[in-house]
């Protein structure tokens, strides 16, 4: 009987014949893997969900939401999957909104990206922008520029400043391309004092169907349609999205 292993090196002796792991120990818990007719190792003795091991599948055989890394970034995902979480930003290293969506695509809006939390992109303009007659955008300050196109919900808020009594003061939220076509009123005001008469505004718009790059603004009008000039401050928009493409 020889007294070396089949290499021809080592010593059959009990110090190197301890270390070797026995067959019993195949496949078990500290033991060793198994291989299967194929010569692999069978998936049940692979890990799951962990990183060098395999991806969990769920019931409809799909990755779940944990394996799935969240992505960052200025444009959403071109083949996303279903349950594929993703923030939307305008700026990697300076964002003014953060948007988080999960792409749902059993939904039968063509806006599968579906809004699920973040913070909206909000501007404040407190200096005063002007009205006389019909509807006007009062300066190019007050409007945030959607990047994709999607249902938004729009919020609008300010100050109405008047000296003269019997003007009516409206306010609104418009496309800024065409403020006068496209404003949805929020509230309106007639001031029966002559001096210093002034209120706040505030309200909610949800706008369907807007196409990417539409710019949202707050419109301003003297609704009288005389030569008054109403005087609007401390204006503030904010925009988050419902659903996207």
């Amino acid at each position: 009987m020889s007294s070396t292993y089949v290499d021809g090196t080592t010593p059959l002796d009990a110090a190197h014949m301890n270390a070797l792991q026995q067959k019993v120990e195949k496949g078990l818990a500290n033991g060793y893997a198994s291989l299967d007719s194929g010569v692999k190792v069978p998936i049940a003795q692979l890990p799951s969900g962990t990183a060098s091991g395999l991806a969990t599948l769920d019931a409809n055989g799909k990755l779940t939401q944990t394996q799935v890394p969240l992505g960052y970034g200025t444009s959403l995902p071109a083949s996303p999957v279903d349950g594929q979480e993703y923030v939307l930003v305008d700026s990697t290293t300076a964002p003014t909104y953060q948007w988080r969506f999960r792409y749902n695509a059993g939904s039968s809006s063509v806006y599968k990206w579906e809004f699920i939390g973040g913070t909206p992109a909000v501007v404040n303009v407190a200096a005063g922008a002007t009205a006389t007659g019909g509807w006007v955008e009062g300066d190019t300050n007050c409007r945030v520029t959607v990047p994709r196109a999607g249902d938004y919900v729009v919020s609008a808020s300010g100050r109405i400043y008047l000296t003269t009594s019997g003007t009516l003061c409206q306010v609104g939220i418009a496309i800024a391309a065409n403020p006068a076509g496209t404003v949805v009123l929020i509230g309106e005001a007639r001031f029966s004092l002559a001096a210093d008469s002034r209120c706040g505004y505030a309200g909610t718009i949800r706008y369907a169907g807007r196409a990417a790059n539409d710019i949202f603004c707050q419109a301003i009008s003297n609704g009288s349609g005389d030569s008054q000039s109403v005087t609007y401050g401390y204006r503030s928009l904010s925009v988050i999205p419902a659903r996207v493409s």
